[in-house]
């Protein structure tokens, strides 16, 4: 395709210009369904399907623009028997707000993409290298001792040892949590690369401060290293239930609560009533699904709950005992 591409400037028009036909024919999804066990899309959440109408053209002059990045990119020395077209290998993955989304890299490695995240991946010869722009991934990596699989994140650098973990990167917040093996966090003196980035050699700067965290560990950094903590399999699980489409809360506060579940919505929810703010919420509920998260809220918790101008939530006390704190 690079080579395609290449060859003619003509090339990109057509290929844009097919991309759009096929998009308005609808043809992608005749073909998934001529071919199911050949062109599988990626595995979505059963609440929401990322690719809305008029993506498909979108995407594929991404592609397209992401494989004339890939050639004129100044490139990395070559290594003797490895071709300069086989070190870069790059490619963005996102998701909107209230989507989740699988991917399958091709060393088998998995990353399982939470709500509003975005994240680049560059595989070379030296170095699986995957640059988190923000949001939460889920990464079951594949082992390969001979390279290395390193995920950067805000100013640190979250290298796998043959490992499954999830890093969400909230502002210049970062949480590492392990669910499986072992990881390295590390604490780089530059700050991380940006999307725009290309190489993960301008992340040379030798390490301010380093941990190893194994199953259960919990850290979390931003401008300095936090000291680890280390859940339960019970609490981790509940970390780690919006793989499977849950929100689980043992406890958690209201505002806590609405913090977590805000990520999933366009909508603004508001806690106007103090009162209610570390109200204890325990439940387990589907993702995505906020009608029926605020209908638990006003039968179960007391709470009231008014829609105001269409994208505004806000929440109350309905119960009078609430205020009282019984």
């Amino acid at each position: 395709l690079r080579a395609w591409l290449s060859a003619d400037p003509r090339h990109v028009q057509a290929l844009v210009k097919m991309a759009q036909l096929w998009d308005a024919m609808d043809c992608m999804k005749v073909l998934a369904e001529m071919f199911p066990a050949v062109a599988q899309p990626p595995r979505c959440s059963r609440w929401q399907w990322p690719y809305s109408p008029g993506k498909v053209a979108f995407v594929a002059s991404l592609l397209v623009a992401v494989a004339l990045l890939v050639l004129v990119a100044p490139g990395k020395p070559t290594t003797a028997g490895h071709s300069r077209q086989s070190e870069l290998q790059e490619l963005v993955y996102r998701t909107g707000v209230g989507e989740q989304s699988e991917v399958l890299l091709r060393d088998g490695s998995t990353l399982t993409l939470n709500t509003n995240s975005e994240l680049r991946v560059h595989y070379d010869t030296h170095e699986r290298a995957v640059y988190l722009a923000g949001g939460e991934t889920y990464f079951n990596v594949a082992k390969n001792p001979d390279i290395p699989f390193v995920v950067y994140a805000g100013r640190g650098q979250v290298r796998a040892l043959g490992t499954a973990f999830s890093v969400r990167l909230d502002g210049e917040a970062i949480e590492v949590l392990v669910d499986e093996g072992r990881v390295q966090v590390e604490l780089i003196s530059l700050e991380a690369p940006s999307a725009a980035t290309s190489y993960p050699e301008v992340v040379a700067a030798a390490a301010k401060e380093s941990i190893t965290l194994r199953e259960g560990g919990k850290v979390d950094y931003s401008n300095t290293l936090g000291g680890p903590d280390y859940l339960t399999r019970e609490r981790l699980e509940r970390a780690l239930s919006w793989r499977s489409g849950k929100w689980v809360f043992s406890g958690e506060t209201l505002s806590e609560v609405v913090g977590e579940v805000s990520r999933y919505t366009q909508e603004r929810i508001e806690i106007v009533d103090p009162a209610i703010a570390d109200l204890r919420i325990g439940g387990y509920f589907d993702i995505g699904k906020i009608d029926a998260f605020l209908a638990v809220l006003e039968t179960g918790f007391g709470v009231s709950v008014t829609r105001v101008n269409g994208d505004l939530i806000q929440l109350s006390t309905l119960d009078p005992h609430v205020r009282a704190g019984q």
